[in-house]
């Protein structure tokens, strides 16, 4: 039961993306897209991955400011309300994986040093 909820929330989230890539396309230059697929091939593998927890915050910040931007390009074009709920949805999702990381995948800042994994 749960894993059909799981693949169930798979299409819809894969929807959403393809509605993105689709409303981007539409807004911007074609070398756009692989600029922002290279974003968001680079993010998961940097989040799938074991470590490095450095380099995860980048990429959380990363797809911060990539679901930003797309909130703002909606909002400058003029969009309908409605547009802006994937990329709400996605910050939303992404704040949260952020938070609720395990305390061992967490970056630790020591005094007199920079950053130290725990």
């Amino acid at each position: 039961m749960i894993a059909h909820r799981l693949q169930h929330f798979g299409l819809r989230a894969f929807g959403w993306l393809l509605l993105g890539v689709v409303l981007v396309m539409a807004l911007f230059p074609p070398y756009f897209m692989t600029i922002l697929g290279v974003c968001y091939v680079s993010a998961g593998v940097v989040l799938l991955a074991p470590r490095l927890p450095l380099v995860k915050e980048w990429a959380y910040a990363g797809l911060m400011f990539v679901y930003a931007g797309a909130t703002a390009s909606h909002l400058w074009v003029g969009d309908d309300a409605t547009t802006l709920v994937g990329p709400l949805i996605l910050v939303g999702l992404t704040i949260a994986s952020w938070a609720l990381r395990p305390q061992r995948r967490r970056l630790v800042s020591l005094r007199g040093g920079g950053p130290r994994v725990r």
